[in-house]
């Protein structure tokens, strides 16, 4: 779930993860994997502490459901999706503005949602 971008910077980045997301989820459909299985309210959650914490604090890892911080889960996004950006074009593009909006969150008041 994507917050108001109020950079267009931030948006393009949105949109281009967006894109991995789709690309790699439509990738492990067709290798027969099937999504993780977790419940509509660990999902729920999640979304509260992202809306709560956004990228300078702590967010829950969407395989394992646990508590990092919000770099770290920035990185594992960018590792899940760093093949189908990479077959784009599109991964060194989204590397740096993805790391370095953690640092810069709260200057910019960006969300993790």
């Amino acid at each position: 779930m994507s917050d108001v971008c109020l950079h267009s910077a931030t948006a393009a980045l949105v949109a281009t993860l967006v894109r991995g997301l789709v690309e790699t989820a439509a990738r492990e459909w067709r290798a027969g994997r099937e999504p993780l299985g977790h419940s509509v309210s660990l999902l729920r959650l999640a979304d509260w502490l992202a809306a709560r914490s956004g990228l300078s604090g702590e967010l829950l890892h969407p395989a394992t459901m646990r508590r990092l911080p919000a770099e770290a889960v920035v990185r594992a996004l960018l590792d899940h999706v760093g093949e189908a950006l990479a077959d784009t074009g599109d991964l060194e593009r989204a590397r740096a503005p993805a790391r370095s909006c953690c640092g810069t969150a709260t200057a910019h008041r960006c969300s993790a949602r």
